[in-house]
């Protein structure tokens, strides 16, 4: 059964059972499109993302005809007070001259955003990502408010020139990739964050929110400019697990599970020496690595 694949093509193999069952159960369809998947996780990335936002443009909208349908009977109460001569309600007529159509605007530019992001998932979606394990520093924070929920929490956000790494390709929401902090760094609200090996915050970024430092390393000290789960060590004890994904990025080795479906890829720990994690073997060199690609602006 094993006859013809290399060590890494059945180390790959071993990582992606459900996947391999899938492919070989489904439909010729269904099959093309894993197949596909596999090759190209940005694909399956992006179409994601476009049915979660286009989910919200259909929210967005509906939001915008409640509170303009709010405003209008907001309106009709504070007319009926004053020709009662009585004093209108303070909050209502707060809603209709200012937090109504602040709200109003919140919704119209977080529709534009969206709209914006669709096209150029559909257009040029290598350009929305970054291979996992990308050493980045943030130089802002997204550029919209979330008109659908309850505050804008860009505040709680790292503030500019804080280093994380890329450590998750997202298939759900709005935002394409996340970043694990490892080192101290704070967010806009000067809230100071000390993580740990197995405690990363991590957040929901855009591309254009982040600036590439450098790319996360194989063991034979290649860059990794993969979307995807690589194997690159055997486990030495005997779990069901046979093989990890371990990458050096920012002075840490980042170790990454694949636990598929939308979840999809994530970091589990981030050590300060590969020697803590006892249970690795050899390191699997890799024989094809993946051609490396330049990041877009």
């Amino acid at each position: 059964m094993t006859a013809g694949y290399s060590p890494e093509e059945l180390a790959w193999l071993e990582a992606n059972r459900d996947t391999v069952r899938a492919m070989m159960s489904a439909s010729p369809k269904r099959m093309a499109l894993v197949r596909e998947e596999v090759a190209d996780p940005i694909t399956k990335a992006a179409r994601g993302l476009i049915s979660t936002m286009k989910s919200n443009l259909c929210q967005i909208d509906a939001k915008v005809v409640d509170v303009t349908q709010t405003i209008e009977d907001y309106r009709g109460y504070i007319a009926r007070a004053e020709r009662e001569s009585k004093e209108p309600t303070s909050s209502f007529v707060d809603f209709v001259s200012e937090r109504g159509p602040k709200q109003l605007a919140t919704l119209a530019a977080h529709k534009q955003a969206l709209i914006g992001k669709i096209a150029a998932l559909e257009s040029d979606q290598e350009s929305c990502f970054l291979p996992i394990g990308t050493v980045v520093s943030f130089v802002g924070v997204p550029a919209y408010e979330d008109g659908l929920a309850l505050g804008d929490d860009r505040q709680s956000y790292p503030v500019k020139g804080s280093v994380g790494v890329v450590t998750r390709i997202r298939q759900k929401g709005e935002y394409a990739l996340g970043v694990s902090m490892r080192k101290p760094f704070r967010d806009g609200w000067n809230y100071a964050y000390d993580p740990d090996y197995d405690r990363m915050p991590t957040y929901k970024v855009d591309r254009d929110m982040l600036d590439v430092m450098s790319y996360g390393l194989l063991p034979n000290g290649q860059e990794y400019r993969g979307f995807g789960f690589q194997a690159t060590h055997e486990r030495l004890d005997g779990d069901d697990e046979k093989v990890e994904m371990v990458l050096e990025a920012d002075g840490h080795f980042w170790r990454f599970h694949d636990f598929g479906g939308e979840q999809s890829i994530e970091a589990l720990q981030a050590f300060d020496d590969l020697s803590a994690m006892s249970w690795l073997g050899e390191p699997l060199f890799v024989a094809r690595p993946t051609p490396p690609t330049t990041p877009k602006p």
